[in-house]
């Protein structure tokens, strides 16, 4: 008798997809939350801190509600 594979749910591939988030990076959203800035105004400032050189930007595959997308990080430069 043959035993039915175990079924696989959303979550199961979503987090299998993940890409893991090495410590330092942050999303713009949590940013602001340390900054106590907009999520907007923080954004602004990211951007013009990444094209200034002073941060550097990396997309990370997140799961973002119940979808897998890449999702931009920031950290400062060292």
């Amino acid at each position: 008798m043959s035993t039915a594979p175990a079924a696989v749910t959303w979550d199961d591939l979503a987090c299998a997809a993940q890409d893991a988030v090495p410590d330092g990076w942050l999303t713009a959203t949590q940013w602001s939350d340390h900054f106590g800035m907009s999520a907007v105004h923080t954004r602004h400032r990211l951007r013009g801190a990444v094209l200034s050189g002073k941060w550097e930007s990396q997309n990370f595959r997140i799961v973002t509600g119940q979808v897998l997308r890449p999702v931009p990080h920031y950290r400062p430069k060292s």
